[in-house]
């Protein structure tokens, strides 16, 4: 007979918990924090650090185990692209994961638990992904490749130069308001998205849009 535990042995739970995606400096924000809507969770994030169970940062560990493998497979790997964002301080910085010369094709990779619930790529995912097409080559070829243990999707982004503008353009702002919030030391105003569903302010009643149920009297 066996009995489910979650004791992972404790060499794998420190390789999972080495995650150096993330920069803290204040003038500098990784493409994935600015890539979601809600500034004020990443405010916080920075503010108090990320916060993963074990089953979260299996997660991670499994996307990075992907990586580790399939990236050395493009001509080029983890390519750093920056960008300066005009008359301020701040800096937008990220990875390529994955890079073709031949066909100057972009490569975003990603691991979901199962392939099915894939339709296209997610919401929170495109902005990080343009974010490198702009900065890199506007005119490259951008792929998503979704991958689980139980099969993978690709998908090729096929909008225009000016949508593209636009994405960078909102991203812009999301930083500016992040890093103008971390300079003042006042966290920015929360929005509605997605992320609240895996929020851990929301779950705690932290964050200011989170509604007070009335209890019936």
């Amino acid at each position: 007979m066996f009995k489910q535990t979650d004791d992972l042995p404790e060499c794998i739970l420190e390789d999972m918990s080495m995650d150096g995606d993330y920069t803290t400096r204040d003038n500098v924000f990784h493409a994935s924090e600015v890539a979601y809507t809600c500034m004020y969770k990443a405010y916080m994030d920075r503010k108090e650090g990320k916060e993963f169970d074990n089953q979260a940062m299996y997660n991670i560990y499994r996307g990075r185990i992907f990586d580790r493998h399939l990236t050395k497979l493009f001509d080029e790997r983890e390519l750093r692209v920056q960008h300066r964002i005009k008359n301020t301080p701040f800096i937008i910085r990220g990875r390529i994961d994955g890079l073709n010369y031949d066909t100057n094709t972009i490569y975003e990779i990603k691991t979901v638990q199962s392939i099915n619930y894939v339709r296209g790529p997610f919401k929170n995912h495109i902005p990080q992904a343009v974010f490198y097409l702009t900065n890199y080559d506007p005119l490259a070829t951008l792929k998503f490749i979704y991958l689980s243990m139980d099969g993978y999707k690709v998908f090729t982004y096929d909008d225009t130069l000016q949508t593209a503008d636009s994405v960078m353009a909102e991203m812009e702002d999301r930083a500016k308001t992040l890093g103008l919030a971390i300079k003042e030391g006042e966290p920015p105003t929360p929005s509605k998205g997605n992320e609240c569903k895996y929020c851990r302010y929301k779950k705690q009643g932290r964050c200011p849009i989170v509604k007070t149920r009335k209890r019936k009297v």
